[in-house]
């Protein structure tokens, strides 16, 4: 760090403070930056040395730990509604290619017990309202920060609905395929080679899923 300035250092310190999404970081860091050189200008204006106009812009702007706090704060809502973005795409497709696939090769759940066709539409009804619940809040999601005002506040709320809506669908994922295996006669084959792989397919996805969900309250906390 040598030959820097106090603003260059100031900016490298509180980069790697910051953990989030890698283009909301950098529009954060290239607004700080114009801020700051803005800042020192105008000391530099008023006749203080460069050094000195430096140090005051970076007092100006405010002690490291808070704004490295507030900046976080933002990377995890941004990286909150990013996820929520993604679920809103994810679940809808995910559940619609398993069911077809399910459907097209094993059947539908007519030749099952009532009680297994009962849960199997329950579950389906729940991956769709969280697909639904997802689009509410990314329409409504600048209203909703607006009256919360807490930037941190809304991350936190952002992290606990996403890591819900995806617990919610590991458990509806899992039980549509105990009821497959409970109800559906597979025969020694088991799975029909397109189901076993849609399958895989929705198990990689939905784990990504959840390390995602788990990022975002690594972020906000």
């Amino acid at each position: 760090m040598a030959g820097q300035g106090v603003i260059d250092r100031y900016l490298l310190t509180l980069d790697a403070r910051l953990r989030g999404p890698a283009t909301v970081r950098r529009d954060l860091l290239a607004e700080a930056r114009d801020g700051l050189h803005d800042a020192a200008e105008s000391y530099r204006a008023a006749g203080l040395p460069a050094g000195e106009a430096e140090r005051r812009a970076v007092t100006d702007f405010g002690p490291i730990g808070r704004i490295a706090r507030d900046y976080q704060a933002e990377l995890a809502v941004a990286h909150g509604v990013r996820f929520i973005r993604s679920l809103l795409l994810v679940i809808p497709i995910m559940h619609v290619v398993w069911e077809l696939t399910r459907v097209f090769w094993i059947g539908g759940w007519a030749s099952g017990p009532e009680w297994a066709r009962t849960v199997a539409q329950a579950a389906d009804l729940t991956s769709w309202v969280i697909a639904v619940t997802a689009a509410v809040i990314l329409l409504a999601w600048r209203v909703l920060a607006r009256r919360i005002g807490d930037t941190r506040l809304v991350g936190r709320l952002a992290s606990a609905w996403a890591v819900g809506a995806v617990g919610v669908y590991v458990f509806t994922l899992a039980t549509h395929l105990a009821i497959l295996v409970a109800v559906t006669r597979l025969g020694t084959g088991g799975f029909p080679p397109p189901v076993l792989v849609a399958t895989v397919f929705s198990l990689v996805v939905t784990a990504r899923l959840v390390s995602q969900a788990r990022r975002c309250f690594v972020l906000v906390a």
